[in-house]
């Protein structure tokens, strides 16, 4: 009996153990069916052939290259590619005998939606099947808020929001894994200066997963670059070169073998012996204010606005300012649906601290979203937290008492929400265009007339020409889209301007050194800029000397009219411009400012963008110095407006053209 109940402890001690081990689970995002065996393997093998590793391949969009499900089902070949891909490393490290061709197929009911799932050993497939490259839906569109619904190619179903999409994936990984608190999330890297010039779908795949990973806390993410390694130096050698060749000859087989070309080419084959990734780690839910800009109506030395955006919680890292009766700010760059507030302030156990804070969408007109301008509750180290509703970009706290002496203190400020969906449109389409030159009845309107047919577009030849479209307005623009003429083979080499008189360009795109082929989901390009007019520069075209644009899109909301109105500066008295000197100095992003004619005073300033944003903040004391300067170096090409207040009360302001 003693030796009978020693046996089941021991093999209960191996079962215990074999459990714990087999809680680590890794999520293989793919865009496209084809991306995590040429982008994230050997990775991706080393981890099917560990016993004690759940393997989640999640592949996001359908590949479909906008065909939908006709075109002879090709989004189901770049399927069959992937599970082909799957039983073929599986298979590799084990016998083979048992399961052969046979995946468990099923249709997972999450969150609602039906999804095709597949199952092989410790490996599990979804496929979700969204739209790739079309020109209507896609992940970029529902990301940004340009669009407020994506539906999957097959008709399955449709995620009525981001937030709906974000859920599903999340649900995915909740069902999937062993322990949520071992999980890697393979996913492209979102940096371009890791990763440049890589497909929307990738980045914003990327994007979603990691504003998962935010949610569910304590998750390992590994960055990979992709289109680019065709450019960098082979590091997959021996043993690992094998499996990533066999890998992607399977996959290149799901694709002849349902009569459709094989990728086995050499674009494909240029990333088979190469995978770059970095590693990182999700730790906790990201604030939308952390690293923000920050700004204040002043500050005591060494405790300055941006104290209250780095994450720090120490008691000697804070923003402070005396006497009460002070404000803080923080521009979260991008519009957002907040949800909740938080605001840690000093604590010592005895004293407690009186505000308000407001929501502003243009740092002009506030909303008070929290009253807390009668708390007598003492300030603790868990800070103050408020269950908000608001749209908003800009967040400022008031702050109006503290119990222990006339300052002001904030140690950390949080806000946790979504990128807002706002009413953004292609503000390019039916615009007025111009060009260079144009080939007969190519002409330039073709690239705004949401035409995507591969015979409709603006030509012209030989390279070196542009195309222009005028907004009709200024507009604050975030993405643009460039859909070139595409065959499969070719490239082509621009770059793209933005201005706001038809005179003075600034670069906001740069595509000059592309080697990527052109496809129908075209080149997107993330931008911040405010212009009316927007021009492509054509440099080159690998199959010949012409140059095409098929279609052009531009995204973004009218401008508002400059203003610098900033909080606590109101309207006075305007005096002579030439009371202040401002003139660039020989880099071209400083600026020099003249004081002779304010000697002895204490002279504030607000820089604005032509938005109305606030983009710095200072004071200058003309007791000591006559000439300061501003650095605008981390600051984009463009006009700004300066506006200065003397200790009278006096106000002045002037134009900034700062040029990049």
């Amino acid at each position: 009996m003693i030796r009978i109940i020693s046996i089941l402890l021991s093999l209960s001690f191996v079962l215990l153990t074999t459990l714990r081990a087999q809680d680590t689970t890794s999520v293989y995002v793919s865009a496209h069916p084809d991306d995590w065996q040429l982008f994230m393997n050997p990775n991706a093998y080393n981890d099917l052939k560990n016993p004690n590793h759940k393997i989640i391949f999640l592949h996001t969009t359908a590949g479909d290259n906008g065909a939908g499900i006709g075109n002879n089902n090709y989004y189901l070949a770049r399927e069959e590619g992937s599970l082909r891909a799957i039983r073929f490393m599986s298979n590799t490290f084990t016998s083979g005998a048992g399961l052969g061709i046979n995946m468990n197929e099923t249709t997972q009911v999450i969150n609602g939606h039906p999804i095709k799932k597949f199952t092989y050993r410790n490996a599990v497939a979804y496929f979700l099947r969204l739209p790739d490259g079309h020109p209507q839906e896609s992940l970029e569109k529902i990301y940004q808020g340009i669009v407020s619904s994506i539906g999957a190619v097959d008709n399955s179903t449709t995620y009525t929001s981001l937030g709906d999409l974000k859920n599903t994936m999340k649900a995915i990984v909740e069902a999937e894994a062993s322990n949520l608190n071992k999980l890697v999330f393979h996913v492209a890297d979102d940096d371009h200066t890791h990763n440049p010039g890589d497909h929307s779908d990738h980045i914003f795949s990327s994007k979603i997963m990691q504003d998962v990973a935010a949610e569910i806390n304590n998750v390992t993410l590994k960055l990979y670059t992709e289109y680019h390694t065709s450019t960098l130096n082979q590091n997959i050698f021996e043993d690992d070169f094998m499996i990533n060749a066999g890998t992607w000859g399977s996959t290149a087989s799901g694709l002849s073998d349902l009569q459709h070309s094989s990728t086995w080419d050499q674009v494909h084959n240029a990333w088979v012996a190469k995978q770059y990734f970095r590693t990182k780690k999700v730790t906790s839910p990201a604030s939308i204010a952390y690293n923000k800009p920050a700004y204040s109506s002043s500050n005591e030395p060494g405790h300055i606005a941006a104290n209250a955006v780095d994450n720090n919680f120490s008691l000697s890292n804070y923003w402070s300012a005396s006497p009460h009766g002070q404000w803080w700010m923080v521009d979260l760059q991008n519009t957002y649906d907040v949800n909740t507030i938080k605001v840690f302030n000093y604590y010592d156990g005895t004293r407690y601290y009186q505000y308000d804070v407001e929501a502003s969408l243009d740092s002009i007109t506030w909303t008070k979203i929290v009253d807390h301008s009668t708390n007598t509750t003492a300030a603790t180290a868990t800070g103050d937290s408020f269950a908000v509703s608001t749209t908003a970009r800009y967040l400022r706290v008031n702050m109006t008492h503290n119990s222990a002496n006339p300052g002001v203190h904030i140690i950390e400020f949080e806000a946790y929400g979504n990128l807002a969906l706002l009413n953004t449109t292609n503000v390019a389409l039916n615009k007025t265009t111009n060009s260079s030159s144009n080939e007969p009845g190519h002409i330039a309107a073709n690239a705004v007339d949401n035409n995507f047919a591969l015979t409709n577009y603006w030509a012209a030849s030989p390279h070196g020409q542009w195309w222009m479209v005028d907004l009709a307005g200024n507009y604050d623009l975030n993405k643009i889209k460039v859909f070139n003429y595409y065959d499969g083979t070719r490239y082509y080499r621009y770059d793209v301007e933005a201005s706001l008189d038809n005179v003075t360009w600034t670069k906001i795109a740069d595509h000059s050194t592309n080697t990527n082929v052109a496809t129908a989901a075209g080149d997107s390009f993330a931008v911040s800029t405010t212009a009316r007019y927007l021009r492509v520069n054509m440099l080159f075209n690998s199959a010949n000397p012409g140059v095409h644009i098929i279609e052009f899109e531009a995204y973004g909301v009218l401008a508002a009219s400059p203003s610098i109105s900033a909080p606590g500066v109101s309207a006075k008295t305007v005096v002579d411009n030439d009371q202040f000197i401002l003139s660039p100095n020989p880099s071209s992003s400083m600026f020099n400012v003249d004081l002779s004619k304010n000697l002895g005073e204490a002279v504030k300033y607000f820089i604005v963008d032509f938005s109305g944003n606030i983009v710095r903040y200072g004071e200058f004391n003309a007791e000591h110095n006559t000439v300061e300067s501003i650095d605008m170096s981390n600051q984009r090409g463009g006009t700004y407006f300066i506006q200065f207040e003397c200790e009278n009360g006096e106000t002045t302001s002037k134009t900034m053209l700062l040029s990049k």
